[in-house]
């Protein structure tokens, strides 16, 4: 069963908001610290899809819904969390030269597998714990750059490289989102239902109607339940005649 990075409760306001407080001070004062590709690092583009509830209309919902929760490597999504839970926990800082404290213990975590990839940059498990960890403070911009190095490293890994489509559409690059997805289905039919969904959702952005029925029509082969069917129908009834 895949692990999908959204956390709630009191687990991810104490871990993905130390975290966030980390990445805010830290990396977005030094951009090249994150390992992330420069080209991966521009201002998130998109809103949060919830965010809009406030106008019904304004967005295909149940589709973003799902085609948001970002499924990585389970084991490691695991391992990372509980990796940054003890550490925020302790405030395990020892060797890090930044004194202690939640933040100093996470940085701590981020640092080793940051040290991972610079001495091996084809190491995937490194590139996919990095991305784990910004999933949980919504950094999708960095999560795209490090899951464009696991893909690299490992361009079999299908799960991974449909994780790569859906945080570059939830960086705000949904055209470069589609062309990923599109490969992705050409290369296995089947895919990912979240591959389908991201060539359907970003025709539909775009205003490409015909597209984003005739895209619609190709993933209800592979739907897997009754969401997404209904994801599936509520867009198509929303879509321009």
């Amino acid at each position: 069963m895949k692990l999908a990075l959204f956390l709630s409760g009191t687990c991810f306001g104490l871990v993905a908001g130390t975290l966030l407080g980390y990445l805010v001070l830290a990396d977005e004062r030094n951009p090249a610290r994150s390992g992330a590709p420069v080209s991966a690092r521009a201002p998130e583009g998109r809103p949060d899809p919830h965010a809009a509830e406030d106008d019904p209309e304004a967005a295909p919902l149940l589709l973003e819904r799902l085609c948001a929760e970002i499924a990585i490597d389970p084991v490691i999504a695991r391992a990372v969390l509980a990796e940054i839970e003890a550490a925020s926990a302790t405030g395990s800082g020892a060797g890090s030269g930044s004194g202690s404290g939640p933040m100093s213990g996470v940085r701590t975590v981020l640092d080793r597998y940051r040290a991972r990839t610079k001495a091996d940059p084809r190491d995937r498990d490194a590139w996919v714990a990095l991305a784990s960890a910004y999933a949980m403070s919504g950094h999708w911009s960095d999560v795209a750059g490090f899951l464009e190095n696991a893909v690299t490293a490992r361009p079999e890994d299908t799960a991974t490289a449909v994780a790569f489509a859906q945080a570059l559409y939830r960086a705000g690059r949904p055209e470069e989102a589609l062309e990923r997805a599109r490969a992705l289905i050409a290369r296995d039919g089947a895919a990912m239902p979240a591959a389908h969904g991201i060539v359907i959702l970003a025709h539909a952005r775009a205003g490409r109607a015909a597209e984003a029925r005739a895209a619609i029509t190709a993933a209800r082969a592979h739907v897997p339940d009754a969401a997404w069917r209904k994801a599936l129908d509520e867009l198509e009834a929303r879509l321009p005649r």
